[in-house]
């Protein structure tokens, strides 16, 4: 089984409540906003 090199990250972009504004803040009251980021590569191997 001998394929290509698969690299996964991701990422969860977005802060918490206390951490904004006053004014965003009385909106969101604690509601975790998270957008997810999500990267796949596939990369060939070298063998010669």
């Amino acid at each position: 089984m001998m394929g290509n090199i698969v690299e996964i990250d991701e990422a969860y972009l977005g802060g918490k409540a206390e951490n904004k504004h006053m004014k965003d803040r009385i909106k969101a009251k604690g509601v975790y906003e998270k957008t997810i980021a999500l990267g796949i590569l596939s990369r060939t191997s070298k063998k010669s």
